[in-house]
């Protein structure tokens, strides 16, 4: 924090109270970050895809994480694939809400992803909502 400007001020008093009141607003702030994500809306899915498939499903999953990077309410959206199954994707999202989420859907092209992308899915996506906590690298 530049705090150059107190050696400006009239007497020793004066500095060390701006100092201390702008020290308490730093740590406010401090504070009240670590609970930003409290009631965030979470995602967590995993995709079988038909054998051979996954790369294809991996490419229209992050077409489709440029469309909702700035939608209303996303934070993060991220696509993986599993180490050990060659068919195995997982997709994670945080948003403000669930309705952020599904309003998500509305935009133009999503659905046309999906519908690319359910052919190349074996089975039924299995998923869980969540409520965010916190943690690392949820400092937006």
């Amino acid at each position: 924090m530049e705090l150059r400007f107190l050696n400006r001020l009239p007497n020793d008093f004066i500095r060390r109270l701006v100092k201390g009141l702008l020290t308490y607003k730093a740590a406010i702030q401090k504070i009240n970050n670590k609970n930003i994500f409290m009631n965030k809306y979470g995602l967590y899915g995993k995709f079988k895809t038909q054998k051979g498939k996954r790369d294809e499903l991996i490419s229209i999953l992050l077409q489709a994480s440029k469309l909702v990077s700035t939608a209303k309410g996303c934070h993060q959206y991220i696509i993986y694939k599993d180490a050990g199954d060659e068919n195995s994707v997982f997709v994670s999202e945080i948003w403000d809400s669930k309705e952020d989420h599904d309003n998500s859907l509305k935009i133009e092209g999503c659905m046309e992803l999906i519908s690319k992308a359910m052919p190349l899915i074996d089975g039924k996506p299995e998923g869980t909502s969540l409520e965010v906590i916190g943690g690392k690298g949820l400092d937006f």
